[in-house]
């Protein structure tokens, strides 16, 4: 972080290195040591191979190499990290291998509960919306089509295939998502075991049109709006001041996500003021970078509240080391 502070003047608000400087466990170490059942990986499509190998920010820091030195990401394939040239580190650099860590530790639990993978395809960077740092020489990021979410699909159900609970098995013979939900709702606890359900989260019109089209649908569900018949989640980020909005939605048998914190300022004021709001709309998935603390700032943590036994925390992971 200390020489992201250096030319932090040049960089937008939303780059403000304050924002990232957290870390996570790696997978297994969280599903295991923390019992997390929600994880978040952001993913990059790289078809060509070497998009995210250099890094741009380290060329204004003196003695740290813009070459990652990981030969994994000179070849194609589907990348995890934050934010290109800025925020690279990943506990897990590619989706395949994210999806094997998944499998490896499936494997050693089998009866586990079921745990939610929410996928954020990116496509921005910030060379791809600064002139200035493309100037700088901060190269835009690879665009997501229909070829990367083949190959998002592609992997995921080569790699776990029957372990995936998808959009198909939770319509069943229902008419849709929502109607199965109304009628006898979502599957127990008991018939998920062992089971990745995947939710697609930063679909454009134009993305979330392929998904449906290219039925991507019938393996992963995506994050949309409550009046449509095929979602099954929805994204409520800001919990503070909407808990009676989610309270709704989790009512209508909507499963929600929520946020208990962003970047470091829950942590660096040790404020569960957001996380008491969550709580309290009863929001199913509690999104958090903080299931423990970090000393540096303060006891802020956002620990496992069984309120009800479907209530979980989605922790955003795999960004940082």
């Amino acid at each position: 972080m200390r020489f992201l502070n250096r030319i932090k003047r040049f960089m937008p608000p939303v780059l403000d290195p304050s924002e990232m400087d957290y870390g996570h466990e790696p997978i297994p170490v969280q599903l295991d040591s923390f019992l997390i059942r929600g994880l978040e990986l952001d993913v990059y499509s790289d078809p060509v191979g070497g998009a995210f190998y250099k890094r741009r920010l380290p060329f204004f820091a003196w003695g740290i190499q813009q070459r990652s030195k990981i030969e994994l990401l000179k070849k194609p394939g589907i990348k995890v990290l934050h934010i290109k040239d800025v925020d690279y580190h990943s506990s897990v650099n590619t989706w395949k291998d994210a999806l094997f860590q998944l499998k490896e530790w499936s494997l050693l639990h089998p009866e586990h509960s079921v745990v939610y993978v929410n996928v954020e395809i990116k496509s921005d960077s910030p060379g791809s919306s600064s002139k200035w740092l493309r100037r700088m020489g901060f190269k835009p990021a690879p665009a997501f089509d229909l070829l990367a979410l083949q190959e998002l699909r592609n992997s995921a159900e080569q790699i776990l295939g029957s372990q995936i609970f998808t959009p198909v098995m939770m319509k069943d013979q229902w008419g849709s998502i929502q109607d199965r939900i109304q009628k006898i709702g979502w599957p127990s606890i008991e018939e998920t075991k062992g089971k990745f359900i995947f939710i697609l989260e930063g679909l454009t019109a134009d993305l979330q049109e392929l998904v449906l089209n290219a039925n991507q649908g019938e393996m992963f569900f995506y994050y949309g709006n409550e009046q449509d018949q095929r979602v099954g989640f929805v994204l409520k980020n800001n919990c503070v001041g909407h808990e009676l909005e989610i309270k709704e939605c989790v009512e209508k048998g909507l499963m929600v996500r929520t946020r208990a914190d962003a970047g470091t300022r829950e942590s660096r004021m040790n404020d569960l003021t957001t996380f008491h709001a969550a709580l309290k709309s009863n929001a199913q998935i509690i999104s958090t970078d903080y299931y423990r603390p970090d000393k540096r700032w303060s006891d802020y943590q956002v620990e496992i509240v069984k309120k009800k036994e479907w209530q979980l925390l989605l922790v955003e992971c795999c960004n940082h080391y």
